[in-house]
């Protein structure tokens, strides 16, 4: 089975509202954290936060976790808990493994990402499931403070061309899923096309799920059709 933690802004009228704050958006909101049964469509436990506060805590997010599994019946089976890269946190990941609960994290795309990302050799990837021109590669890694085996971090790579991207705002999400090197040529005329890039961090067994497998079950909490707008970008 498996749980997602999700986050949404919930927006509100009337400025007695208690509790709420002004959003990034402007709006008077809460920010509404929940742990959804993904195979029931059934949320599990939630959190309410003032819409001005930055993402919930991972101590806070694993505590959500915890309460979940408490509320599960007798005789669930495997755990796995899925995160989008706001709640990527060494923590969270320590303390899912403490409660014998598998995660896949999405990871946020950090030096290191990248990095990791130039030891990847081109025969490495293979065809994405449910997802034309997308493509999947992996190798190991262990994050800092990372204590036990080696976890797997999964690549997808989607093309773009230059000229979409040129169409898109210096601040646009699509800019941050591209290498910096390759989007600074992609922008001064050098490459005509480039790829995409998401991340994710997961200590799923490789012989209990492949690498597209894990991907596509990670990007399975929205319709195949809108991926692309997935957490994983």
């Amino acid at each position: 089975m498996t749980f997602d933690l999700d986050a949404t802004e919930t927006k509100v009228f009337g400025r007695k509202k208690r509790g709420t704050g002004r959003s990034r958006l402007g709006h008077l909101a809460y920010n509404s954290y929940a742990v959804t049964w993904a195979q029931r469509g059934r949320g599990l436990t939630s959190e309410l936060k003032a819409g001005n506060q930055a993402r919930i805590k991972a101590c806070e997010s694993l505590q959500m976790v915890r309460r979940a599994k408490r509320l599960l019946p007798a005789g669930h089976g495997k755990i796995t808990a899925r995160f989008d890269s706001g709640f990527y946190a060494l923590e969270l990941m320590a303390g899912c493994r403490s409660e014998q609960i598998r995660f896949t994290m999405s990871a946020t795309r950090t030096s290191v990402m990248w990095s990791k990302l130039a030891e990847i050799p081109e025969d490495a990837w293979v065809d994405a499931i449910d997802m034309d021109g997308a493509q999947v590669a992996e190798l190991a890694f262990t994050p800092d403070g990372w204590c036990h085996e080696p976890l797997r971090l999964i690549v997808r790579r989607v093309p773009v061309t230059a000229e979409d991207i040129q169409k898109t705002s210096p601040r646009a999400r699509r800019r941050k899923t591209i290498a910096p090197q390759q989007l600074a040529m992609v922008l001064g005329g050098e490459l005509d096309c480039t790829y995409a890039y998401s991340f994710i961090v997961t200590d799923i067994l490789q012989a209990e799920m492949s690498t597209a497998e894990v991907e596509c079950q990670r990007s399975s909490e929205v319709p195949s059709c809108d991926r692309e707008n997935s957490p994983l970008g």
